[in-house]
């Protein structure tokens, strides 16, 4: 994939820039970070995953520079970096079951009921991911918003994932700044992680 941006259509409806600049997503092992923020999941990621493409798909470009910045001075040579919107990037960039985890640890909830819609797990995104999913590859997802837990729980079954555990503990979460940060607020994290079924067992 060449680093270089098009610009016909909306804002986000181009060639994303990657770092390096050839995506590797051909392969059939990719761990997804979607938000990576930091990058402190994301290297942890890499660390314990060497043989694994690594990706993190952030959309802000002061996120997305610094990114690039820590992932030259730790050396880590298996990290990716993306520029686009987590949406369009599963539903455009990787092949079907070419990913084995994919995470996404608070992304903005959006809480009011009128702004649902611009969640980034919503009913299109999760069908995305059932689809680029390695049969029992499968999706993380870290709230601390019970009511955005409950509505991806519910938009499971119907694109052939399944809830394997709900935890509102914290303490299972990876401590990132936020995550540290949220837990001295005394706020739950609700832990929702996916798996993409067998054939043999749907």
């Amino acid at each position: 994939m060449p680093i270089r941006r098009t610009e016909n259509g909306s804002k986000w409806d181009k060639t994303p820039l990657c770092y390096p600049a050839t995506l590797n997503a051909q392969t059939s092992d990719i761990i997804l970070e979607i938000g990576p923020g930091r990058g402190d999941f994301l290297f942890y990621l890499a660390a314990n995953n060497p043989r694994s493409p690594v990706i993190g798909i952030e959309l802000k470009s002061k996120r997305y520079f610094k990114l690039i910045e820590r992932t030259k001075n730790l050396n880590i040579a298996n990290v990716q970096i993306m520029q686009a919107d987590g949406r369009d990037a599963v539903a455009k960039y990787f092949n079907p079951e070419s990913v084995k985890e994919i995470h996404v640890n608070f992304p903005d909830p959006w809480p009011k009921r009128k702004h649902v819609k611009n969640r980034l797990l919503g009913e299109e995104f999760i069908k995305n991911c059932a689809r680029i999913l390695a049969p029992e590859g499968f999706l993380s997802f870290i709230t601390d918003v019970e009511s955005y837990a409950a509505d991806v729980k519910n938009s499971i079954k119907k694109y052939k994932l399944e809830s394997l555990s709900i935890s509102t503990t914290s303490d299972e979460v990876f401590p990132t700044y936020f995550a540290q940060k949220w837990k001295k607020e005394g706020r739950k994290f609700y832990s929702l992680k996916l798996t993409k079924l067998t054939a043999a067992s749907i």
